[in-house]
């Protein structure tokens, strides 16, 4: 897949793999946030950084203690995908990415008139949702949140409601001692509007120029590099436990 990108953008994977900024957020004890400007043009369905996203997903898909929920707006923002095109269906694809897991679930909080919302797309109620199956995870859980394209949403009409999920994302995160929650949002661009609700040292802007030897994409790099962070991270989600 990686090989669909042009050098240049395979350069700037590599780059993204070896960035001390990023492997500190990954391997960080406790839980944070990080928005990857790309710095790149355009906003292609596939870019560089969704690549990364999708390689980072993989590699922590197969350690067990940790959850890991994605949502690549790019496929959410095409007519395709018209019935999850808005911000009120991302919280959605996180509720049922969570559901998946093998918890005993504990709904009795929801009223008739909460589901008959959330039937409804209320946007509240279904973050609500979200919020309190987030709080009934084990304690020491490792969460890990990727949301790939941003601008897609930044530039879109569900703007609002985009940012109102965001910060209520950033709220959980400062509001759970119990779960260590990592936050990834990429942007193949500059962030137009999620930026502005970040601390200045939560954001990565990549240089205009990378120079990782024009060498193209391997799987080795991912092995040399968040490869091994992975697995410290592995240890530390088992000990938590």
């Amino acid at each position: 897949m990686g090989t669909l990108l042009s050098l240049h953008d395979q350069d700037r994977v590599t780059w993204m793999m070896q960035s001390r900024r990023i492997r500190e957020w990954l391997n960080s004890p406790k839980s944070c946030t990080l928005l990857i400007n790309g710095n790149g043009e355009g906003n292609e369905v596939f870019s560089f950084t969704t690549f990364f996203s999708a390689k980072l997903l993989e590699y922590l898909g197969h350690v067990e203690p940790i959850i890991s929920h994605n949502f690549f707006c790019s496929l959410h923002t095409d007519s395709r995908a018209k019935s999850v095109d808005d911000a009120t269906g991302m919280v959605k694809s996180f509720v049922c990415q969570l559901l998946l897991r093998d918890v005993s679930w504990d709904l009795s909080f929801l009223t008739q008139n909460n589901v008959q919302k959330i039937n409804s797309d209320h946007l509240g109620t279904t973050f609500m949702l979200f919020q309190n199956l987030v709080q009934q995870l084990p304690k020491g859980t490792f969460l890990f949140w990727v949301i790939d394209g941003i601008s897609y949403y930044e530039s879109s009409q569900w703007r609002q409601d985009f940012l109102e999920v965001i910060v209520g994302l950033l709220g959980m995160i400062r509001g759970c001692d119990d779960v260590v929650i990592k936050l990834l949002l990429t942007c193949t661009g500059r962030s137009s509007h999620v930026k502005n609700v970040l601390e200045k040292d939560d954001v990565l802007t990549m240089t205009d120029f990378i120079d990782a030897g024009r060498q193209g994409w391997s799987e080795r790099t991912v092995q040399k590099t968040i490869g091994p962070d992975i697995e410290s991270l592995k240890a530390a989600a088992l000990a938590s436990l």
